[in-house]
Formats: structure tokens, sequence, C-alpha cells
């Protein structure tokens, strides 16, 4: 079975399923769990007559945020009795796919797992897909958690790909 698996988080609802997931994994092949929360920094807007940015104030978020979710998995690991360590990395810039895929190989992780938003169509292509990248490169396997918020109805019907794959059930 699984000895170590990794666990993507980002604070929304597929990465918390996604660590519940890992845990239950976890449990039953006495596995350990690395949670990893990459940190990133959006691009922020300044004044350039003075030299003033928002940059901290959204770098303190991402930091908290991080920290809120990493605590969230720790208490996890308590409760389910499951040896887990959790951390945050910043990218520094890098897409988040590579920091993750860096750290499987690191950290001789042999399952990943991650959430997914699901998006679709021209959603996608202008959000990017993480998981999708990090899925047409991992060298393990990789269990994609999609969370419960389903695709706009919208999507679907421009999309009749989209609608034949959901009336079959795929």
């Amino acid at each position: 079975m699984y000895r170590q698996i990794l666990v993507a988080l980002d604070g929304t609802e597929g990465a918390r399923l996604a660590l519940d997931e890992a845990l239950k994994i976890a449990c039953m092949s006495n596995a350990s769990v690395i949670a990893l929360y990459v940190v990133t920094h959006t691009v922020t807007v300044g004044d350039a007559a003075t030299g003033c940015t928002e940059e901290k104030v959204f770098s303190a978020f991402a930091h908290e945020s991080a920290r809120e979710e990493l605590a969230r998995a720790d208490e996890l690991f308590t409760r389910y009795k499951v040896r887990g360590t959790s951390q945050s990395i910043d990218s520094y810039g890098e897409p988040i796919a590579s920091v993750l895929l860096e750290n499987v190989e690191s950290s001789g992780a042999d399952l990943m797992v991650m959430g997914t938003h699901g998006r679709a169509g021209i959603e996608r292509f202008f959000l990017g897909s993480v998981a999708e990248s990090v899925l047409r490169q991992v060298r393990v396997p990789l269990l994609l958690v999609r969370s419960s918020e389903q695709p706009d109805e919208d999507s679907t019907r421009r999309h009749p790909a989209l609608r034949d794959i959901q009336a079959r059930g795929d």
C-alpha cells in the first residue's frame, strides 16, 4: 500500500475534502501524511508616486490562511492517530504545480492527494488548473477530490460535451 502521502492544501473545500481522503487512506495503510500549503503572493497595485503597496497585507493574509489550514491538519492528525507533518512553502513566484511536484519528489511520497474545483471551458482557460498541471507531470499516483460545488448550469449548456458526460454519469 502507501507509506507516504502528500496532500496539497489551499484553503478551499476541495483541499479540505482531499485531506479527509488522505487521512482515510493513511489509517488503512498505516501511512504518514505530509500536509503542504503553497503560499503565493498576488500582484499588487501600488502608488507609484509614494512607492506604497498593499503587498505586506496580502502576504500576511496568505501566511495566516496557511497557518489556519495547517493547524486544522495537525488537529486531524491527532484525532485520527495518523503520523503527519504540516508545512507551508513560499512559491517565490514559481508556479504552484511546480512547487508541489518538487515536494512530491523530495519527500519520497508515493501518493499525492489534492482537491479540484472542476472548472471547465472558458473559466478553466482563464484561471488555469493546478490539478491538471500536476496530473500531466506527476510520477506517483494522484487522487483528485472534487469539491461538492457543482459546475454552473450555464457552462454545461454552452458545452454540449460536458452535458453528455454529465448525462452518462461519467
